[in-house]
């Protein structure tokens, strides 16, 4: 991780050395929801007016954003290197989600499951880590077992995900449930199936030869979708179950939690 001021992936566009355009908060704590943030809800509220979007701006600010955390993440790893601890930490680098800047029409995150929004960096580095990259596909839900198999404790039972540390590479489900309907994706490379309205619209893509999923081919390759779309009808069997067994109660805590991030009134 560099601990220089900017950082690879902005070389080549306007990035201030002070990130003073990140999308961070410049002030101590939480950054603030972004429904309440006046640089989102401008973007929001020209783009539902059908206004044309800056994307090559856009595309700026999130580098610059990714440039701070790269710098601050090279000095949080030197303090522990100072401190003799980095050798004994494990460190798992990831992301909740990317961000579409209307490669599909749509702009942010959490309406779609398409790869600029569901495939994300992961990073593990520790002791017992043998060093190298892999192209497999893996889950966000497999890190905690993970974590708890790096330090050699065994999961309890149920618990969910698999250690990448020594599982093979399965079929991935990605879903999503903010807005916009529920919608879901099965990977098995190369194969990428999507599914939404409950299964009646299907769009199979073969990301070897079409990364961008622009080539909807599952008329073609039906035989090849089928073990994608039994994963992904199991995923909203599992996810109905789970809905009734659920206590749907919330606490006052929790409550606040969610308000200030926006996500209820």
């Amino acid at each position: 991780m560099s601990t220089s001021s900017c950082c690879s992936t902005c070389s080549t566009r306007t990035c201030p050395t002070t990130h003073r355009r990140r999308s961070a908060t410049d002030s101590p704590g939480r950054a603030p929801p972004a429904k309440k943030r006046p640089d989102i809800l401008q973007i929001r509220n020209a783009q539902s007016r059908g206004e044309p979007l800056d994307v090559e701006f856009l595309r700026n600010a999130y580098d610059e954003e990714i440039a701070f955390v790269d710098r601050e993440l090279g000095r949080f790893f030197t303090e522990l290197d100072e401190r003799g601890l980095l050798a004994k930490t494990l460190v798992i680098l990831t992301a909740d989600h990317g961000e579409e800047f209307l490669d599909h029409g749509g702009f942010e995150h959490g309406h779609a499951v398409f790869d600029e929004l569901v495939r994300v960096p992961l990073v593990i580095w520790g002791p017992g880590v043998s060093p190298g990259r892999s192209d497999a596909v893996v889950s966000l839900r497999d890190v905690p077992a993970t974590v708890l198999g790096a330090l050699a404790i065994a999961p309890p039972p149920g618990f969910p995900g698999r250690s990448l540390l020594a599982a093979e590479p399965e079929t991935i489900v990605a879903e999503h449930t903010l807005y916009g309907g529920e919608r879901k994706a099965a990977l098995a490379w190369p194969w990428k199936l999507h599914w939404a309205n409950g299964g009646a619209e299907l769009a199979l893509f073969d990301l070897a030869r079409d990364p961008g999923e622009r080539t909807n081919i599952l008329s073609d390759h039906e035989t090849d979708a089928q073990p994608l779309l039994d994963a992904l009808r199991a995923s909203a069997e599992r996810d109905t179950a789970a809905a009734k067994r659920a206590d749907t109660a919330i606490d006052e805590q929790t409550r606040a939690r969610l308000h200030e991030l926006g996500y209820i009134e």
